[in-house]
Formats: C-alpha cells, structure tokens, sequence
C-alpha cells in the first residue's frame, strides 16, 4: 500500500493539471468570473448562496424559501438546488466568497470525476503496475474530460456534477464482493 501512493499524487496532480488547462481561463479568474453563458450559471450561483443563507444565517432548511413568491413561499423539492455542491462548497465560501465557491465546485467536478474512474479503473484491472495505473488514468481522462461533462461547464452544475458516479461503483462493487465473500475488486 505504501508503494500507490505516487500513483495517486501523480493521477490527482495530472487531472489538476488537466483541468486548469482544459477550462482556462478558468484558473485566471477564480474570483471574479463564473464559467457559463450567463444563464444557468446564474441560478446554480444563487443555489449555493441559498445554502449558505438557509443553513448558516437562517438556520432553516434550505428546501422552502420565503425570498421567491413572496409572501408565501416556495418549495424547492423540484429545483435544482444541487445541496450536495452546496454543502461541499461551503467551507470555501465562507472563507473565500460565492464566486471562488463556485468555481471550487466546478474545478472539484472534474478532479474527483477523473480521480474516482482512475480509483475504479484501477480496481477492476486488479493489477498493479506502471501500465495498468496509465491504463486507469486515460480511462479517468476520457471520462471527466467527455463532451458531455465540458459542454456542462457552461453553467448545468448539477449535470456536470457527475464526480459521484465512479466513486459510487467503485464502493458499491467492493461491498457486493464482501458480502458475498468473494475478492474485493
């Protein structure tokens, strides 16, 4: 175990570099711009700020708000809330800001997307040597780096979201091996 830890700074350390290269200017902006078209990024914007307002200053549950169709309300059980990025972005926009927040949000999607397909790529190959971790790592490359997860990028966040899925079968695999005995991928 000692020995994959290189692999694992070195995949992380290159889907970083990756990602502040495939998304720039991205990086040169990471408090004073929000990536997208200037539509849906909006709203995710105001999702996270949501959160934090719920949560922190209010004390309420981030699922009503009174601050749309006042006075009474709404319900936001079928918004696109996204109160997984909201909760994961709140350490940082306490500290850093809203924008810094959300671009913290998005550059995590990819990172942990590409990392969480090499994590799983990796466990399915089961062996451990210089051309299977590289075999991993273009497979967290194709995955996280997808049309699809860069045309997300223009403000879908809870579509480009989508760093959950690998890590999810990598552990949903791992506990069907253990409960059936058998070798744990």
């Amino acid at each position: 175990r000692r020995a994959a830890w290189p692999a694992h700074v070195l995949a992380l350390g290159g889907y970083l570099l990756l990602t502040l290269l495939l998304t720039w200017p991205l990086a040169q902006n990471l408090t004073t711009a929000i990536p997208g078209d200037s539509f849906d990024g909006w709203q995710n914007y105001w999702n996270l700020w949501w959160i934090k307002l719920a949560l922190v200053d209010r004390l309420t549950s981030p699922l009503f708000t009174d601050i749309l169709y006042a006075p009474t309300g709404v319900g936001l059980y079928f918004h696109t809330l996204n109160p997984l990025n909201g909760l994961a972005a709140l350490p940082v926009q306490l500290s850093g800001g809203l924008i810094l927040a959300y671009n913290a949000v998005v550059l995590l999607s990819f990172v942990l997307g590409g990392y969480g397909m090499f994590l799983l790529a990796r466990s399915v190959i089961g062996v451990r040597s210089w051309a299977a971790n590289a075999a991993a790592f273009a497979a967290g490359m194709i995955y996280t780096f997808s049309p699809f997860h860069l045309a997300h990028l223009l403000g879908h966040m809870q579509v480009m979201s989508l760093q959950w899925l690998p890590f999810y079968i990598l552990y949903l695999l791992r506990a069907t091996a253990q409960s059936i005995g058998a070798q744990a991928p």
